[in-house]
């Protein structure tokens, strides 16, 4: 019994329309109207081939698919590889890749290593001893400049009665370093805007409010960073 696959099937539709076009006066009756049973084999595109069953296989299992970092902290970027003849591939075997540049990151397993700034499509590449190549990619972003809360935590509950308490954050940027003043601003969905800078301490209204800390480095470039908390009357 024949495999049903496109391959299969693309030649045996071609071998129909010759077979039909070579029967007879070509397939054209005497009327001059083309017959209905002609096919033009041209015009049959064949299905591309099945996967090749002996090439390797690659698997990035962290950080997951659209993950984000700071520009500065380095990544463990993990895969698993194998093949069918070689079995496990590790070592040189297993190569990484961005995008956002043209040296590779390195190879191995694992490999901790910082990604350039931007949206790196990140491709894991395992080699087999014939050549024959699998691959596997995700993406993460490397971000620059970085905001990051340090204080309150996200989803708190807190109580308007309780008066001023403080917010804490930080930002750096790959060009200008620390980022503070009126490079970082703080805003509440419900109250506008809140404060400037690493610190400070304020009132908030009562309700459930998205805290954002925005920071812009010099260059117009921006990161934000939000937390939900809430008060209660």
């Amino acid at each position: 019994m024949h495999e049903w696959n496109g391959v299969y099937a693309a030649r045996t539709l071609a071998a129909v329309a010759i077979a039909i076009s070579g029967c007879g006066d070509g397939g054209t009756p005497s009327d001059g109207e083309p017959d209905a049973a002609v096919i033009d084999a041209a015009a049959i595109d064949a299905a591309p081939p099945d996967a090749d069953p002996s090439a390797p296989t690659c698997t990035i299992t962290a950080p997951a698919d659209s993950a984000s970092t700071a520009f500065d902290v380095a990544v463990d970027l993990t895969a698993t590889a194998s093949d069918p003849e070689d079995g496990t591939l590790s070592g040189a075997s297993v190569v990484w890749r961005t995008d956002l540049q043209v040296a590779p990151l390195g190879s191995g397993n694992v490999l901790n290593t910082t990604l350039p700034v931007g949206a790196n499509t990140v491709t894991c590449i395992a080699t087999d001893s014939d050549g024959k190549n699998g691959s596997d990619s995700i993406v993460v972003s490397s971000r620059s400049p970085f905001a990051q809360i340090n204080h309150p935590g996200n989803n708190e509950t807190r109580y308007v009665s309780d008066g001023d308490f403080p917010f804490t954050g930080v930002a750096r940027d790959l060009e200008d370093g620390a980022l503070t003043g009126t490079d970082l601003v703080w805003t509440s969905n419900l109250d506008g805007e809140l404060g400037i800078g690493e610190s400070f301490t304020t009132t908030l209204s009562a309700g459930v409010h998205t805290i954002t800390l925005t920071a812009t480095d010099g260059d117009g470039d921006s990161d934000a960073v939000s937390i939900t908390l809430t008060m209660n009357p």
